[in-house]
C-alpha cells in the first residue's frame, strides 16, 4: 500500500483485519512514478509507455506490505475502481520472494492529463507518499 492506504491515513480502514508484514517496502523495478492527485491520495504510473517522453521519471514506488483476505481484495479493488480506473498488478518486492498486487492507473485519459501537466499534478519525491505529506504539513 503506498497512498491513503497506509497506515494512520484515510482509507487505512479498509485494512484494520489485516496482517502488517513490513512496514516500509519498495518495488524493485523503477519505472513507477507517484503523482499528488490533488484529492487527498497519490497516482501511481507506470511511466515507462504513457510518460517515456514526458517530464515524469521512474522510480520505485515505497509502501507498506500486508497480507489481506479476499474480502478485504475485494473491498479494495471496489475503492481502487479496479479494473477500468487503476488496474491491480503483482510486482516484485526488494526482499520478498513473492510479488505483491500493487494499484497502478490504468485510466488512459488521466495518465495522458498527468504527463502533459506535470505544474498541476506534482511527482512525490522517492515515491514516498507519507514524506510527502509530512513535508506539506511542515510548510
Amino acid at each position: 500500500m503506498y497512498g491513503s492506504l497506509l497506515s494512520g491515513l484515510h482509507n487505512h480502514y479498509l485494512l484494520t483485519s489485516s496482517t502488517l508484514i513490513r512496514s516500509s517496502v519498495r518495488t524493485r523495478a523503477a519505472s513507477f512514478a507517484l503523482v499528488d492527485g490533488t484529492h487527498g491520495f497519490p497516482y501511481a504510473i507506470d511511466v515507462t509507455p504513457p510518460c517515456s517522453d514526458k517530464s515524469l521519471k521512474g522510480d520505485r514506488l515505497v509502501g507498506e506490505l500486508y497480507t489481506v483476505s479476499a474480502t478485504t481484495l475485494d473491498d479494495l479493488d471496489e475503492l481502487e475502481g479496479h479494473p477500468t480506473f487503476y488496474r491491480r498488478r503483482l510486482v516484485s518486492i526488494d526482499g520478498e520472494e513473492e510479488p505483491a498486487w500493487v494499484f497502478i492507473l490504468e485510466d488512459e485519459d488521466l495518465q495522458k492529463q498527468i504527463c502533459e501537466a506535470p505544474e498541476v499534478y506534482h511527482a512525490v519525491p522517492d515515491n514516498d507518499w507519507r514524506s510527502y505529506l509530512t513535508a506539506a504539513r511542515a510548510r
